[in-house]
């Protein structure tokens, strides 16, 4: 939140840092937020209604938002940007540890097979070419741990693991999908920067103010 003052401050903007609790579905639950819909959790709703309070005092805000998460938080970003691209001005997806692919050969989350059974709609590929997107990781992002997921973990399913054997690789393979399906990312990769989400922001900062003006 503090690190984004300067640029609030700039392009009079107000920043909005949701922190999603963890736990709600049993000790074990760390990462239902960043697949947006977990049992009966729908994510995205709860940001939209954080969203409705700060809209309920601010009246005079743009009805769109620019978006940034880092790692976990970049899972949830560009997951967001497919049930929801029409919120979104720009998207900012920092080192997702997982990604989920147009891929109708692949069910949620690896890919989009039964999107439509789980959210009600397929995802708006107009709308998402309309969308500013920022594809962004350290130079030395390349570790492995807490990226491969264990055939033992709730969250594996078949193609867990087929996008790339770290962060580095997969964001590469988001790149790839989304640009097949004519989006525009821009890439940036931080030179000597490794898992380190506020080592970042500099560069994600000047990508909305390149966005904005």
């Amino acid at each position: 939140r503090d690190a984004f003052i300067d640029f609030a401050d700039k392009h009079n903007c107000i920043v909005l840092v949701p922190l999603f609790p963890i736990g709600i579905l049993g000790v074990d639950d760390k990462h239902s937020y960043k697949y947006i819909r977990h049992a009966e959790l729908n994510y995205d709703q709860v940001l939209h209604d954080m969203e409705d309070e700060v809209r309920a005092r601010f009246k005079r805000l743009r009805p769109k938002m620019l978006m940034h998460g880092f790692s976990g938080g970049g899972q949830f970003a560009h997951r967001y940007l497919y049930l929801n691209p029409n919120k979104l001005i720009a998207v900012s997806v920092g080192a997702p540890g997982t990604v989920s692919q147009l891929d109708p050969s692949l069910k949620w989350w690896p890919g989009t097979a039964n999107f439509k059974e789980l959210f009600g709609h397929e995802p708006n590929l107009k709308a998402m070419r309309g969308v500013n997107i920022q594809l962004i990781i350290g130079e030395n992002d390349t570790e492995t741990r807490d990226v491969t997921v264990s055939e033992f973990s709730k969250t594996w399913t078949v193609g867990a693991n087929d996008a790339g054997i770290n962060r580095r690789d997969r964001l590469s393979t988001l790149n790839n999908n989304i640009t097949d399906h004519g989006m525009r990312p821009e890439i940036t990769i931080v030179p000597d920067v490794a898992h380190e989400g506020m080592r970042i922001l500099d560069e994600v900062k000047a990508f909305f103010s390149r966005v904005l003006s």
